[in-house]
This record gives structure tokens, sequence and C-alpha cells, in this order.
């Protein structure tokens, strides 16, 4: 098996390489990122994780509202 996707920063690899995710410290979200990581793949992945470890929350705050604004744009403009 290679690499594991990292699911959140921090938490430790079990002894097969696979992360560790408490389903209550994430609730749930570890499923779903492990999806994303398979759709990503690895090094795309794995990439965004180090950007997002540098973001300040008001930085991911931004990023989070400028996202709604795109899709929101892009809704809008299907549905004309």
């Amino acid at each position: 098996m290679g690499a594991a996707l990292p699911c959140l920063v921090g938490l430790p690899a079990d002894d097969e390489g696979l992360d560790v995710v408490p389903a209550i410290a994430v609730g749930g979200a570890g499923d779903a990122l492990l999806e994303l990581g398979e759709e990503l793949g690895e090094k795309t992945y794995e990439s965004l994780a180090r950007k997002g470890e540098t973001m300040t929350t008001a930085a991911m705050v931004t990023y989070a509202y400028d996202q709604i604004d795109q899709a929101r744009a892009e809704l809008n403009a299907a549905s004309k």
C-alpha cells in the first residue's frame, strides 16, 4: 500500500501508515477527507493541505465566503 493520505494535520498514523481520525473529533469529516484525497490524488491533496496549514482563521473564513460567493454566482448563471 502507498503512503496514506493525511486526514487531519497533526494526527498520528497507525502501524499500517493509515491516518487515525477519531470520529468524535471530526464529526465524520474523516471519510469525506479521505474521499477528497482519492479524487484529487495524493500529491494535489497534500499540497493543498500544506497550504491550508498556514492559513489563519481569518484567511479561512475569507476563503470560505469567496467560495460560497463563487458557487452562488455559478448557480445563478446556470439558472438564467
